[in-house]
């Protein structure tokens, strides 16, 4: 027996995806349906030949999928390049938003994991996986009208922590990174919804990821601090600066959880809370509302912040300190986080099946009116998991069931505003082709 892994199709479509006529083979499972339903999402294990890595042959399987009642199809092929196993998708008279027809869409194979292929809205205006970069200004006409509550977007989960620029004696890697990209590539990578959590310590202004552990004995009578610092927030800034200057789109920044580890990692007093804003205030991009104390962010539409003759970008900081922190920044582009009207609870778990049955409930009971954030993510639990766990291995648990299960827990005005994960990836941007099949499919 061979490698097994699964695919995941959504297809965010109004046509059925019909198979061509069967082709002959060579895997050891391949069982594709002769129909993918239109609105469906369908995850299928395939399994390779045993000899995939010896035989002397690039391609094992090759089915055809045309789109009913149209004249496109594309194609799936799972090869072997370069001694490496892969799915791939061709879009052989296809066009989707950044992929001409004849585009070789590379979704790689996850051994026991899976990967997916999106598609989704009409014809002229179709989206795939590898959506563009500035995937918000190329769908402007669709976008723009409507209110943020009502768009979809991906999000990154303590977003300064791809690096460590310092840490605790008992803090590593493994269980305080949360993101393997930079603040810069995350946004290319479709983010635009970046959760910094400003640290002072000794070196200066960084994001931070700590917490307070402890003893499973001794309870308080044993507790202490541990965590790592991430990318500076001047480096946050700078690369937040460089991606609006490329691309003309909104990026909004939650900042919270903010620690001053020369204090004992208390919360910031007003005085640093002053000086973080100072900081963020090198933001080149920040989108000043008349007003701005009173504005529903929520209810906006995104074009109010992009749209107009002139592409613009915007940068929006949302702020957990109290309201009276920001009189001294009036109109400044900085703006509390109730005024967003978020919904945002995480599911305190380590299993992915129940964090997505926490989580698509929740969806189903708050998403109607709120700006809600989900959190697709899993936790450490306790002292011992916070030493030992591994966020990256936890963040492709999550991943497993996002393709599976987020589809089917979507409803016309009962959608994610913001999908918030661990570890995003950058390739085919495979998140921003999902949020962006959820505003196709499920938009208002």
């Amino acid at each position: 027996m061979g490698q097994g892994g699964g695919i995941t199709f959504i297809n965010g479509t109004l046509h059925d995806w019909k198979r061509s006529a069967p082709q002959a083979h060579r895997m050891e499972n391949w069982n594709i349906p002769e129909t993918l339903p239109a609105g469906q999402s369908t995850t299928l294990y395939i399994e390779w030949p045993g000899d995939a890595f010896t035989a002397h042959i690039p391609e094992f399987a090759h089915e055809t999928f045309t789109l009913s009642d149209t004249p496109f199809h594309f194609a799936l092929a799972a090869r072997r390049i370069n001694d490496a196993l892969t799915f791939q998708v061709i879009l052989t008279n296809l066009t989707t938003d950044n992929n001409p027809p004849g585009t070789v869409i590379d979704l790689g194979f996850a051994h026991d994991g899976d990967v997916c292929f999106i598609l989704s809205g009409t014809e002229g205006s179709f989206t795939s996986t590898n959506p563009p970069i500035d995937w918000m200004q190329r769908n402007i006409g669709t976008l723009g009208p409507r209110p943020l509550r009502e768009i979809c977007m991906p999000g990154t989960h303590n977003s300064g922590m791809s690096v460590s620029r310092g840490r605790t004696i008992l803090a590593t890697e493994g269980t305080c990174l949360c993101q393997g990209l930079s603040v810069y590539e995350q946004l290319v990578a479709g983010s635009r919804y970046l959760d910094i959590r400003p640290t002072i310590t000794a070196e200066g202004w960084f994001s931070g990821h700590y917490s307070e552990i402890r003893s499973p004995v001794l309870g308080d009578l044993l507790k202490t601090w541990q965590g790592m610092s991430g990318q500076g927030i001047a480096e946050i800034v700078a690369e937040v600066n460089r991606f609006t200057e490329e691309y003309k789109e909104l990026v909004v920044i939650s900042v919270s959880h903010s620690a001053n580890a020369l204090r004992d990692y208390k919360p910031f007093t007003d005085p640093e809370w002053a000086e973080c804003y100072k900081h963020l205030s090198n933001l080149t991009h920040l989108h000043a509302l008349p007003n701005s104390t009173s504005a529903a962010l929520a209810d906006l539409p995104l074009s109010t912040f992009i749209g107009g003759a002139t592409p613009k970008a915007a940068v929006l900081v949302l702020t957990e300190a109290p309201a009276h922190t920001l009189e001294a920044f009036p109109d400044a582009g900085f703006y509390t986080a109730n005024q967003l009207n978020m919904f945002d609870f995480y599911t305190n778990t380590m299993s992915a099946d129940w964090m997505a049955t926490d989580q698509l409930d929740k969806i189903a009971k708050n998403a109607k009116d709120k700006f809600f954030i989900l959190p697709w993510i899993l936790t450490q639990e306790g002292a011992r998991d916070l030493v030992l766990s591994s966020l990256k291995e936890m963040a492709v648990d999550a991943e497993r069931v996002l393709w599976k299960r987020l589809w089917a827990g979507c409803e016309r005005g009962k959608i994610p505003n913001v999908v918030l994960v661990d570890y995003l990836k950058g390739g085919g941007r495979d998140v921003a082709a999902l949020c962006m099949a959820v505003n196709n499919m499920f938009g208002v």
